[in-house]
């Protein structure tokens, strides 16, 4: 069961979100505005880590989707960024779904990692 909310959360998910974020109009406001939120995931997950104490299993999710979360902000901006340029519609469509996928990727890590610990 909880291996299925994660493939949802992954691959459906963060795909949506992406979306959302990249597919807004990249104005001055809204770069700063993803660049901060960025910012402050990543230091919510150092925060939660360095000083949440005991986190358990719940905790230590919480932290890996913050990351997560973090690293699709991220991928927002860098389409944002590509989308300013004058690029052909192809080479455009092929980054928007290079990096639509990419926010799959911390989770093929995570993966690995259960299955190495198995």
């Amino acid at each position: 069961m909880i291996d299925a909310l994660l493939f949802a959360i992954g691959f459906l998910a963060g795909p949506v979100i992406f979306w959302v974020l990249a597919k807004q109009t990249p104005t001055r406001a809204y770069v700063t505005a993803l660049w901060a939120v960025s910012v402050a995931l990543i230091f919510a997950a150092f925060a939660l880590r360095q000083w949440g104490g005991e986190l358990g299993a719940y905790g230590a999710l919480a932290v890996v989707l913050l990351v997560w979360l973090a690293w699709i902000t991220v991928l927002s901006l860098v389409m944002l960024a590509i989308r300013t340029r004058t690029l052909p519609p192809r080479t455009r469509r092929i980054a928007y779904g290079a990096t639509a996928a990419a926010t799959t990727l911390p989770w093929f890590g995570l993966y690995t990692a259960q299955m190495i610990a198995d």
